[in-house]
This record gives C-alpha cells, structure tokens and sequence, in this order.
C-alpha cells in the first residue's frame, strides 16, 4: 500500500517502545514514566506479542501521579489503567490515508497515540506529533518536487524556443522556397524568405477541386520543374519536390513544397553541353557532334544523305603572312558561307584547323544539289 512516490508509511514514523505485560504493576509504570521523560506511550501485549492496551503518559499521571492514586493503584495491574481499545495501524499503511481517515472520523483532536502493528504483531507506537512531522516532511518534499519540476519545465521550455528559433531561422533563411499548403483549404500556411522572392508566397489559394488535383499530383510525381516570371520580369527555372505531411491520425494534411533556383545551373549545363558538342570559334557543330549525327544517320538507310568534306587550300599560308587571327577570321567568313549555301535542315560542322563536312539529306531533286554545288 506504501509504493506511492515520496509517500511516508506508518513504519517511519513508529517510535520503538518496550512494550509491557497486562499484569505490569502500576508503580513499574509510573517508575518507566519517570526515567523517562520523553515517553509518552507504553504498548501493553499479551503473551503472544498482539496489542491488548496502550498506557497514555498524561491520564496515567493523572490517576497515579498525585498520593492517593499511588496508594490505589500502585500493586495492581496497568490492566485497570490502560485504553483497552487502542488504535492500531499495520505499519505499511500511508500516513496521509491514515489521517484522512481520522479526519473523517473527527478524531484526529483527541487522538494522543496509536499502536503500529504488523500482521498482528505489535511493531510500534506512533504519535500525533509523529503524524505532523511525516505529513510537514512529506509536503515539503512535494513542494520541492514541485519546484524541481517547474524549473526542469522551464528549461525544456526555453531548449524548445530555442530549437524551434533556430529551425525557424534556418527555414528562413536558406536559399532553397520553403512551402507548407493546407491541403483542404489550398492556402499556404508557411512560407520563407525565399519563397517571397521567388513570388511563391503570394498565390491565390487552390479551390477544393484545385487541391484535390494537386494531391493526386504530388502523389503521383514528387519533383517538377517550371519557368515562372520573378517580380523583377525575369524568367527562373525552378525545380521543386513535394513532400505530403500527415497529421496525427495519419492522414494526408498538408503539402511541403521545396523549391530551388535552378536557372544559373541549367544555363552552366547549356555552356557546357555547347561546348562539348560546338566549336568556340565559328559556332557550328564540331567533329564529336558530327559524328554522333553521321552514326545516327547511317544507322537510318530508309533516308540517304549527301556526305561533303570540305578543307581551305593554302590555309597555313594566310597564318604564317597574316597571323592566326586573319586565319580566324578567315575561318568564321569560310563557315557563314558554307551555311548560307545550305537549308536549316541541312548539317554543316567544322572537323578542325580548316576542315569542314556537310550533310545533306536527299530530299530533293540531284539537279537541285548540283546547281548549289555550283553557287
């Protein structure tokens, strides 16, 4: 009955008292009392060590303090003079029930002491000033819990603001548009600084049915990428994904949408793929370009094409007299030509130094070839 967290039980505060025999003499009594100022009960047992009476220090003195109470009952038994109805409490009882319970009976006031018990036996005697010094002991550890409480409350409040400052500070700040949408009513909840300057934050909210298309969407693809128009009128690439955030029951709530800057990276990815496929100098296609689109072609025999290989005589001359960047210009000149002489289907690439191919796919009369060959 005693497990209850800083609970105090009957046995703490049972005070280890000598207990004495119902045939005790009233002089021996009176002698105990007297050698012992401090005492204030005296258990009487029987032969088996089970409570039978308990001797009050203040009604004993009362009858046998004064001559004539000592002469009467000074040879006979504390039998006569001994509450023959004590309280008794099993030592494992809580203190707090056990004076709730006096309480209820009205009794706590006339109550002067008590037997504690175990399983019968007799353990010890308890004592009003015993209870009120358990129940001070018992609130003040309470009060200490409870201020040990508080305090760690405190603390886990603040570490939470200070998490959940910083997690908003970092939301803020980072570069990538952070974008929470309810998904029942369409509206945008939460949005960060980058969202606003890519011009995200500013939607109008999604109708009902809107918003049951863009569930199934997100469902269904979790990365995108859009052109959209910043509040400055520039065009942005943005690449986004989407992530569906459920609530405490498990269901799809709401929409978190992160969205990234994309347009300087896919232009770098354009310069580098230009590269890798155009020359530097005139622009056409070079000669790992060409052959990816001759491979292509020869595989396709259903569409004959015309192969022209094409070079500059002397070239090496107009470096040596006139320098490479005569020779350069000589090149760019060589290659608007050669494109103004072909159709916009037509291939035309530059292999290197001063070599030049061209496809053409026969999709035209050979006389029509021949006269261009000729012009």
């Amino acid at each position: 009955m005693c497990d209850r967290t800083a609970q105090h039980c009957m046995k703490d505060i049972a005070l280890s008292v000598r207990p004495v025999l119902p045939d005790e003499s009233g002089a021996r009594i009176l002698a105990l009392f007297n050698d012992t100022p401090e005492l204030a009960q005296i258990p009487v047992v029987d032969a088996n060590n089970r409570p039978v009476g308990l001797i009050g220090r203040w009604d004993f003195l009362l009858k046998v303090g004064n001559r004539f109470g000592y002469e009467l009952f000074a040879n006979r038994p504390v039998a006569l003079l001994m509450d023959t109805d004590p309280i008794l409490v099993d030592l494992n009882h809580p203190v707090a029930d056990f004076v709730n319970k006096s309480l209820q009976a009205q009794a706590l006031n006339q109550l002067t002491g008590f037997i504690i018990t175990d399983h019968g036996l007799y353990h010890g005697v308890g004592t009003t000033l015993g209870l009120t010094k358990a129940l001070h002991t018992q609130a003040m550890n309470t009060i200490t819990e409870l201020n040990q409480t508080t305090t760690e409350l405190r603390q886990a409040n603040r570490s939470a603001l200070r998490d959940k400052l910083f997690i908003s500070s970092i939301i803020e700040n980072i570069p990538t548009a952070i974008q929470v949408r309810e998904l029942e009513s369409g509206s945008v909840i939460l949005h960060n600084r980058a969202a606003e300057t890519m011009g995200l934050h500013d939607r109008t909210p999604l109708s009902p049915g809107q918003a049951a298309h863009a569930l199934a969407e997100s469902a269904s693809s979790a990365k995108s990428e859009q052109t959209l128009v910043d509040h400055e009128g520039r065009e942005r690439i943005l690449s986004s994904r989407r992530l569906l955030l459920r609530d405490d029951i498990e269901h799809d709530r709401w929409e978190l949408t992160a969205t990234d800057d994309v347009t300087e990276y896919r232009e770098t990815q354009h310069r580098i793929e230009r590269l890798a496929h155009y020359d530097n100098l005139t622009g056409l296609p070079n000669r790992n370009f060409f052959h990816s689109h001759l491979k292509t072609l020869s595989e396709n025999l259903e569409s004959p094409f015309l192969l022209l290989y094409i070079d500059l005589d002397n070239f090496k001359s107009v470096n040596d007299v006139y320098g490479h960047g005569a020779g350069d210009e000589l090149l760019v000149k060589a290659a608007s030509r050669l494109t103004a002489c072909c159709r916009d289907h037509d291939f035309v690439a530059r292999l290197g130094g001063d070599e030049f191919a061209i496809i053409w796919p026969l999709q035209t009369m050979s006389a029509d070839i021949e006269q261009r060959l000729a012009g």
